[in-house]
């Protein structure tokens, strides 16, 4: 997919535009969408988890962004440790 202000390919950030587009623009919506989209809290839910589910789905449901740059993400610690079970981590 690409970003619609500079084209440029858009890996899968939860926002409208790419990742520098979106640091550019301080967090307000650049893109050309028809309809804004409200940034939502972040939450502390872990990925995977239940609780972090249920977030999506709420976010989904008020039409919010589904992520947040500060949304709680795997522990470093966790991370490590998959890398050495799971080589391509």
């Amino acid at each position: 997919m690409l970003c619609p202000n500079c084209q440029r390919i858009m890996l899968h950030t939860g926002y409208d535009t790419c990742l520098p587009c979106y640091a550019r623009s301080d967090g307000e919506e650049i893109s050309s969408s028809k309809s804004p989209v409200s940034i939502p809290e972040p939450t502390d839910a872990l990925p995977g988890s239940v609780k972090k589910v249920l977030v999506l789905a709420e976010r989904a449901r008020r039409g919010q962004r589904l992520y947040h740059p500060l949304d709680a993400g795997i522990p470093l610690s966790t991370r490590n440790r998959l890398k050495r079970v799971i080589p391509d981590w």
